[in-house]
């Protein structure tokens, strides 16, 4: 859902996903916590950061005026920031336990491993990750990890991945208001992949209620 906060920052909220924050911003930092994923269009007020913390309190991201995603879901074991306008400091809890801080520059995208503390950063398309908000699936010749992860989280599903090879595929195409079956259909169609879904209570609708797909190389 989308929200404005005290401070007139704008939140994109995803499915799944709570934000937490006080009725008004007061003392020397506008502080957020977020379970899930968010994109933030942020208020610029040099005299007070506005700062997302997650809730494992191992990455903090704080930022002054700009646009940013977070995703940070519990159980998971990375967190993903991905800068879009502005510039934003990652400040995360490294190997000692202190906390390092690297910043970010426009279509950059730091992964942080909350088991090894490290963070790596790519490059990525920025309109690609925000596509989400206006219920868009974007895929450019995208790693097969990657897309099975935008799915899941989009389609509230869980994948069963038989065959590391499925991994080394890549995948494009654009999608908005289709059924997950839809697809996956695109995805056998432009591979070798075969998929089947297990569990499937409420049959091609957009939220599958936890079922898992399983996906096997075709014979």
């Amino acid at each position: 859902g989308y929200f404005t906060l005290p401070d007139s920052t704008q939140v994109y909220l995803n499915s799944g996903s709570t934000i937490t924050y006080p009725v008004r911003f007061d003392g020397n930092e506008r502080n957020v916590l977020l379970v899930g994923e968010a994109y933030f269009k942020v208020t610029r007020n040099e005299q007070q950061p506005f700062v997302v913390s997650t809730s494992n309190d191992q990455l903090r991201v704080k930022v002054y005026g700009t646009e940013f995603n977070v995703q940070a879901f519990k159980n998971e074991s990375v967190v993903y920031t991905t800068l879009v306008e502005g510039s934003v400091a990652l400040q995360y809890k490294n190997n000692t336990g202190t906390f390092t801080e690297r910043r970010l520059k426009p279509s950059e995208r730091a992964i942080y491993s909350l088991s090894k503390h490290k963070v790596a950063v790519e490059q990525v398309n920025a309109e690609v990750e925000k596509a989400w908000i206006d219920g868009k699936l974007i895929f450019k010749d995208t790693p097969m990890p990657e897309v099975l992860r935008r799915l899941a989280l989009h389609y509230n599903v869980k994948f069963e991945v038989a065959e590391n090879s499925i991994y080394q595929h890549r995948f494009t195409g654009v999608f908005q208001g289709r059924p997950l079956s839809q697809v996956l259909n695109y995805i056998t169609i432009s591979s070798n992949i075969a998929y089947s879904i297990i569990d499937n209570r409420e049959d091609d609708t957009l939220d599958l209620h936890h079922s898992v797909v399983k996906l096997t190389m075709k014979k």
